[in-house]
């Protein structure tokens, strides 16, 4: 049987709605879209408690669960919550959220020229200065060449440019990806994955 959820700030203004079964209400607070978590974790920080969980419904069918979800969203308004979707089946992930585009767009504008932290900080100012790839450590320079560099960019607009397998591969492992489904991103047969998007171009025969 499925419940429907919601988590309340300090003011017990509900700030995100939720479906679950099991003890997922519990791990809500741990777990989901960054926007939620962020949100939670400066509940946190200014009253050092977490925020409240409370079940509005329950002993629910999936459909009827869904059913709630949505309509408690549309009540409340998706711009006064921290939910990427408008409820029921789907999943509440960045690609579905109406506003998508838009959302990408200002997320990628925060971290873009002078709003990156980074901005201007190269050679022994970059905080990546000295530091050595782990990943070249641990593996072999010629394992898990490829025909295709790829160009990649993240849902905030962070560019990666990947030659080599093994860097994809824990590329993607970091980032909770499918090594495949960006693939296909990058070979065009598929627009974007969980925000990401990409290219790619055939290496010259000397490189492969």
């Amino acid at each position: 049987m499925y419940y429907v959820y919601i988590i309340v700030d300090k003011d017990n203004i509900p700030f995100y709605v939720g479906k679950g079964t099991g003890d997922r209400y519990q791990m809500t607070l741990y777990r989901g879209n960054k926007h939620k978590i962020n949100k939670i974790k400066r509940i946190k920080k200014e009253t050092n408690t977490m925020p409240d969980v409370i079940i509005l419904y329950n002993n629910l069918s999936n459909d009827v669960a869904c059913e709630k979800e949505i309509e408690l969203i549309g009540n409340i308004g998706l711009v006064s919550l921290t939910n990427y979707h408008c409820g029921g089946e789907g999943g509440d992930t960045l690609t579905n959220h109406p506003d998508y585009n838009s959302i990408v767009k200002r997320m990628s504008e925060t971290r873009s020229g002078k709003n990156n932290p980074n901005y201007g900080r190269c050679g022994v100012n970059s905080p990546n200065y000295g530091r050595k790839n782990s990943i070249l450590q641990n593996k072999h320079l010629s394992e898990g060449k490829f025909k295709y560099i790829l160009y990649l960019k993240s849902p905030i607009g962070v560019e990666y440019v990947v030659d080599k397998y093994y860097i994809f591969k824990e590329l993607c492992k970091e980032h909770n990806l499918s090594t495949d489904v960006l693939r296909r991103v990058c070979a065009g047969s598929k627009k974007h994955y969980k925000g990401w998007t990409g290219s790619r171009e055939l290496k010259d025969k000397n490189e492969c």
